[in-house]
């Protein structure tokens, strides 16, 4: 995440920073899980399964929107030029 928000500044291309942002709910499920399995997977914390798989879906679609984004921009850019 932070080289991709060194990336936009020195491309001057801030969409990746949307990239970066992206991420963030897909390290949020990463962190549920590791935590989940730190605690040998108790049944007390199984809501964190849940709570794991929706970051994963927020992540996708996050990560999706930020691609296309920046896809969009690279390809206006060469219209352009």
């Amino acid at each position: 995440m932070g080289l991709m928000w060194r990336y936009a500044d020195a491309t001057g291309n801030q969409r990746w920073k949307g990239m970066a942002w992206g991420m963030l709910p897909s390290l949020g499920s990463a962190m549920a899980a590791c935590t989940w399995h730190f605690f040998y997977n108790s049944p007390d914390l199984e809501f964190l399964v849940v709570v794991q798989s929706a970051l994963t879906v927020v992540g996708n679609c996050t990560c999706w929107l930020a691609a296309y984004r920046i896809y969009e921009a690279a390809m206006a850019e060469k219209t352009s030029a």
